[in-house]
């Protein structure tokens, strides 16, 4: 499948398998628009390493724990890249 010029979000895209989804989704050409909840310097971190590569990313915090802040992730995504092509609901919460 060719995934280039497509765009993915990606919740929970910073750390742990979601950063492993994001990285490996930009290596396959997709722009990648990372959301996280309270790993801001990895998804800052994230979004460098896919940036090296010369796909563009894009990071997005929202608790979405919340409803309001949930309907918030692909607009941004949207108003970011014109379109959203891919969504990965990978976000969890870890006590």
């Amino acid at each position: 499948m060719n995934l280039d010029g497509k765009v993915t979000v990606v919740t929970g895209g910073a750390v742990r398998v979601g950063r492993a989804i994001s990285v490996a989704l930009a290596q396959e050409g997709c722009q990648v628009f990372i959301h996280y909840g309270r790993s801001a310097g990895a998804a800052l971190e994230t979004k460098e390493e896919i940036e090296a590569a010369r796909v563009d990313a894009e990071i997005f915090s929202a608790d979405l724990s919340a409803f309001t802040p949930t309907q918030s992730v692909i607009p941004a995504a949207i108003d970011r890249f014109g379109k959203v092509d891919i969504l990965v609901n990978n976000a969890a919460v870890f006590l």
